[in-house]
């Protein structure tokens, strides 16, 4: 017998877009019974890091396909920039920030899904924030696991895959919304008035150009 089936779901947490000075922050839970872990297995589902642009969007779109129960909290940079400066306020920092949406989605899949018991693998930043921001989850049911390069796991993978998948399309919808190419231009090439809405302006590269 498996591990993975005295668990009802495994739910696996990962963020793309921390790294970058355009386009949102995505955290994405994803939630897979075993036999949905067992189809992903054979997809070859794997970190996002290591697949192709062009091939990661199609594994996205086979992932979307087979209907796993998953939520994702995309913070644009305009609602980034706000929640960034509201934390900073109350004198939080960028983990602070990341531990809320992990939390937040890994919540929003909790509620969707009935189980007795469930293992959560999140891709370890900050275990200490991570775990105050988990607090009202039932501990007797849901195992947390916080774990470096937890997208060896499949779930971590999955949702590795579904979080780039929407940082992408953001990005060409910002694009397309102002005319610009983040994914080629610097922040100097782009119209100061325009940055808060596409740019996380607390990145160095980007903050001294704000006006």
């Amino acid at each position: 017998m498996k591990k993975e089936t005295f668990f009802d779901y495994l739910l696996g947490s990962d963020e793309t877009g921390k790294g970058e000075w355009y386009g949102p922050l995505v955290a994405t839970c994803m939630s897979l019974n075993p036999n949905e872990l067992e189809e992903f297995r054979l997809m070859g589902v794997r970190d996002s890091k290591s697949i192709k642009k062009d091939v990661l969007l199609k594994m996205a779109d086979e992932i979307i396909k087979k209907k796993p129960i998953y939520r994702s909290r995309i913070l644009m940079p305009e609602t980034y920039n706000k929640m960034y400066a509201e934390f900073q306020k109350e004198g939080k920092n960028l983990n602070e920030l990341l531990a809320w949406a992990h939390t937040a989605s890994i919540k929003d899949v909790l509620e969707l899904i009935k189980y007795e018991r469930v293992q959560v693998v999140i891709d370890k930043f900050d275990v200490e924030k991570t775990y105050e921001r988990l607090t009202g989850i039932d501990k007797s049911k849901v195992e947390v696991i916080q774990k470096s390069k937890g997208e060896t796991e499949i779930p971590v993978a999955a949702a590795s895959i579904i979080a780039k998948r929407a940082f992408e399309t953001s990005v060409d919808e910002l694009n397309k919304k102002y005319q610009i190419n983040l994914r080629s231009q610097k922040p100097e090439d782009i119209d100061p008035s325009i940055l808060p809405f596409v740019a996380k302006i607390h990145f160095r590269n980007v903050k001294k150009y704000i006006h």
